[in-house]
């Protein structure tokens, strides 16, 4: 997987984007080329600048495609889901979403991810603070009382 970064170096393209990068005009878009090529630029990037990558798709399939292909890349990354709202009251509702989202914010704020691929609805919905992501506790053990958000984080 080595020669695509090398080669996709070598295009004016990517000369672009990569000094757009380094100039901090940043964000970018790329289009006019298939997803697979899009994570191979990503994936590019990434590993020629030492950072991480915040990715917005069309849409939670596509999002799941990128995580996919970055992952046969060498590229740990994960989707943050869009969360549906709830307006009523229920019997029950489940909160996997919440979970989900949560673990994401906590593994990008410990650097455990190269990169998170979202679609725009889910970049855009509000979640917990940043402050009480940090202050949750990490977790709960049996028999003892402990606030609903440190269960999310598992």
């Amino acid at each position: 997987m080595k020669l695509y970064p090398q080669l996709i170096g070598q295009t004016a393209e990517f000369r672009a984007l990569t000094d757009a990068f380094r100039a901090g005009r940043l964000p970018a878009c790329v289009t006019g080329a298939s997803a697979v090529h899009k994570a191979n630029i990503i994936a590019a990037l990434c590993s020629a600048h030492h950072r991480r990558a915040l990715i917005l798709a069309a849409d939670e399939a596509e999002a799941q495609r990128f995580q996919r292909d970055l992952a046969e890349m060498g590229m740990h990354c994960a989707v943050y889901p869009y969360r549906d709202l709830v307006f009523r009251a229920m019997e029950s509702h489940s909160r996997e979403y919440e979970r989900m989202r949560l673990s994401v914010l906590a593994a990008v704020r410990s650097g455990a991810l190269d990169g998170v691929i979202c679609c725009a609805d889910a970049a855009l919905q509000c979640t917990i603070p940043p402050q009480e992501l940090i202050a949750a506790p990490c977790g709960c053990a049996p028999g003892t009382r402990c606030r609903q958000a440190a269960c999310w984080l598992h």
